[in-house]
Formats: C-alpha cells, structure tokens, sequence
C-alpha cells in the first residue's frame, strides 16, 4: 500500500488528507503531552533507561575507543550484535544476582 501511495503525486487527495491526519495526530500527542504527568514520567523513565544501556554498551566496547572500524557492513553488524549479547547478559545477570539478594 506504501508503495502505491509513494507512486502517486506528492499533492494528490490522499497524501494530503494522510498529512494532515498526522499533523491532528501529532497535536493531541503534544496537548495530552502538556496536560499529563504520569505520560510524562512513563516516558522520562523509558528514556532513563535507553540512555543506560548506552553508558553500559559505551563501557564494554572499549576496544578501538569505542568505534567500529570493520569495512563491511556484515563485520559491523556481527561486532554490534556482539556487544548487544554482552550487554544483555549482563543486564540479565544484574536482574537475578540482584533478585537473590
């Protein structure tokens, strides 16, 4: 359906209608955003947690200053999975060495 919609004019009826849809969509996202402390938080707390991840994923890749410098994009994609492993057994060993406590 993507494709037939990208294949149509950029000003035809629908892609138009979809756009403003989305503009709507995004302005009540924005008001319950003002309006509501607990999305607020919900949302704060998620980001908290990405951004933990990171500093963990950032503190074991300390090969090569953190920066992958395989040439093809297969070599960089094992090397990224690999850390994704450790870091999830990591935060896996966290969550039970820290239920056992």
């Amino acid at each position: 359906m993507l494709r037939k919609l990208g294949s149509y004019p950029r000003q035809n009826g629908l892609a138009v209608a979809l756009r403003e849809l989305g503009r709507i969509e995004r302005t009540l996202f924005a008001l319950d955003w003002m309006q509501n402390v607990e999305l607020r938080r919900r949302v704060q707390i998620g980001l908290n947690k990405g951004e933990a991840k990171n500093a963990l994923a950032r503190a074991v890749f300390l090969n090569r200053l953190g920066e992958i410098r395989d040439r093809s994009f297969e070599n960089q994609r094992y090397r990224a999975s690999g850390l994704n492993l450790v870091v999830a057994a990591i935060v896996l060993w966290n969550t039970v060495y820290s239920k056992t406590k």
